[in-house]
């Protein structure tokens, strides 16, 4: 029997968390060498210029969203907005729809689930028919307790819905940090086996508040990356930013009539990640 099967079999018995926090203590020593060396060398990039909020024409009534988050919601990784996370979903919403959206980004870079908590209870009522919520790799460097990240997630969920009314709210998976080629090994893994206990806390907050949804954040290959090497490029941005429009058309309902998914799916794949968007 090879390391992984016995170490399955020993999760299977309950032995398994005890095994891996074993093999963290043995580690330990590697992985803080490695997060400094990391945190000492990767480039910092900046967020993306530009306003932070817009419309995409199309037809009207337009739809309101917003999206909340850390550096990514920021656009890190992107020259402008026009370029990043957020905007590019709202393209994508409006060639799925036909309607104009008007989009707004409240990104903070370094931001957790926590300061994100704290920025939001200071503003005042935000207009939006829905939201997206995209957090999780910095809770996930930080080493965040599953159950205070859960726990400020929802406290985050319901101080948007005080100031935006009950709207659906889609939170986006904890993106897959064992593929960010900025991280060294066995650093990566370790990470991202925690960004899955994570995003597993994501996924069961669904199933406890109302009104909620969840959507596995797509795989990037290494030449989606920007040149940090941990934030997406403007056409990894778009392939992500495709896979989340489609999810937010889903949850909210849109009507059928209003929905072009099947042109869309015909002209751009879901894994597509450098569309005509991404410029």
């Amino acid at each position: 029997m090879n390391a992984n099967k016995r170490f399955r079999s020993a999760d299977r018995n309950g032995l398994g968390r005890g095994m891996h926090a074993g093999w963290l203590a043995l580690l330990l020593p590697v992985l803080v060498a490695q997060a400094t060396y990391t945190r000492l060398t990767t480039p910092r990039l900046p967020v993306a210029a530009g306003p932070d909020e817009g419309e995409i024409p199309g037809r009207y009534p337009a739809l309101r969203f917003l999206a909340l988050g850390e550096s990514t919601v920021a656009g890190v990784g992107a020259a402008t907005q026009d370029q990043a996370l957020t905007c590019q979903c709202a393209r994508w919403l409006r060639d799925l729809t036909g309607r104009a959206v008007c989009w707004k980004a409240v990104g903070l870079s370094g931001g957790n689930a926590r300061s994100l908590l704290v920025r939001m209870r200071a503003m005042e009522r935000v207009e939006a028919d829905f939201a997206l919520v995209v957090l999780g790799v910095n809770d996930v460097v930080a080493f965040r307790a599953p159950a205070k990240w859960a726990q400020d997630l929802a406290s985050l969920v319901l101080a948007l819905r005080e100031r935006s009314g009950n709207i659906p709210v889609l939170l986006a998976g904890v993106p897959p940090v064992e593929r960010f080629t900025a991280l060294p090994q066995p650093l990566r893994d370790c990470l991202g086996r925690r960004a899955r206990v994570l995003d597993r806390e994501a996924r069961q907050l669904v199933s406890r508040l109302p009104g909620l949804s969840h959507c596995q954040t797509p795989l990037p290959r290494p030449d989606q990356l920007a040149e940090d090497g941990f934030h997406p490029s403007p056409a990894g941005y778009s392939g992500w930013a495709w896979v989340l429009a489609h999810a937010l058309a889903t949850m909210a309902r849109l009507s059928p009539d209003e929905l072009v998914a099947e042109r869309a799916a015909v002209t751009y794949s879901p894994m597509c990640l450098s569309g005509r968007h991404a410029a």
